[in-house]
């Protein structure tokens, strides 16, 4: 396999990234524009930017030096004292991907990601509610092909259903009397179209190919990675008998397409909290299930029940 190299930063007197550290990813990401994806995660309690998929190791290491010199500068210049870490690895997103010819997939698109969002970051310019209407834009395009938002079903409910009583009346009353107002917004469009198109002859290049790569359904079930009882009836029984369900180009390209947003909207500094209220209002154009009505039937009588619409 191909060895691909990530760039990681933080401020060792820091516990967040402060706006001198934004700043510099700006001109970081203007000197090497589509050499690398950007993912935050935290290291030791430290908050991290990193820069990701770098494809040569003198380019790395050209980055890395770099990013050193213009945060020095940038301390010189704000008089402010701060100590960045800086480290080169192996990117280890690459090793879960198990070939590089999936791991490039996913770099091109989260590289297209951050083209379209990466002036939303580490501010408050953009909101969940922009995202949701961006999704909205985007399905409505595919007709509200029902494979499309059941993964947004599935993320809601696997969150409500483990909510105590309490926690669910009180969520399920705010999402009610805080409706999103739809704008036409096509901003993440063609990452979208893009995507679908590179899953669909992947589909037809490779027969191993399927709704769990690069995983598979055995390491899925050994891992318990089910967010509720109905999430892994589901994964247990239902895709694995319906083989066009396993290798449908919608449901694939939604899994890959929302992996990575969920990604990207941390960087933009949407909540977890935010990112359930998303699925749920995409959850709700479904034509087949009735969020609604199976949320209310889960607060009366605490049973998962999944209620179609009439």
């Amino acid at each position: 396999m191909k060895n691909y190299y990530s760039v990681i930063i933080y401020e060792e007197n820091n516990n967040f990234i402060s706006n001198d550290i934004y700043d510099l990813f700006i001109e970081v990401y203007n000197l090497f524009e589509g050499k690398f994806y950007f993912r935050k995660s935290s290291i030791n309690g430290k908050n991290t930017i990193s820069f990701n998929g770098i494809d040569c190791y003198h380019q790395a290491s050209c980055l890395k030096k770099c990013i050193e010199k213009l945060y020095i500068a940038k301390v010189t210049e704000t008089e402010k004292s701060g100590t960045l870490n800086c480290q080169l690895t192996k990117d280890t997103r690459h090793d879960f991907f198990k070939n590089d010819f999936y791991f490039e997939l996913y770099r091109r698109t989260s590289v297209k990601f951050d083209k379209c969002l990466n002036m939303y970051y580490f501010n408050d310019f953009i909101s969940y509610k922009d995202i949701v209407n961006t999704l909205y834009e985007i399905y409505r395009k595919y007709d509200f092909n029902d494979n499309l938002s059941i993964s947004h079903w599935s993320h809601f409910w696997g969150f409500f259903a483990n909510l105590n009583s309490k926690q669910q009346k009180e969520i399920y009353k705010y999402l009610e009397t805080n409706p999103v107002r739809l704008i036409k917004n096509n901003m993440l469009s063609d990452c979208f179209d893009v995507l679908l198109s590179e899953i669909d002859n992947l589909l037809q290049e490779d027969q191993n190919f399927n709704f769990y790569s690069p995983r598979n359904k055995e390491e899925i079930f050994n891992q318990k990675q089910f967010s509720s009882k109905l999430h892994k009836d589901t994964h247990k029984e239902a895709i694995p008998r319906d083989k066009e369900l396993l290798r449908n180009k919608y449901l694939i390209t939604n899994a890959w397409f929302l992996n990575i947003l969920y990604e990207k909207l941390i960087l933009c500094d949407i909540s977890i909290f935010d990112k359930f209220k998303i699925n749920y209002y995409i959850a709700k154009t479904h034509k087949k299930y009735d969020i609604d009505k199976s949320v209310c039937s889960l607060i009366s009588n605490g049973k998962e029940k999944i209620i179609e619409k009439r």
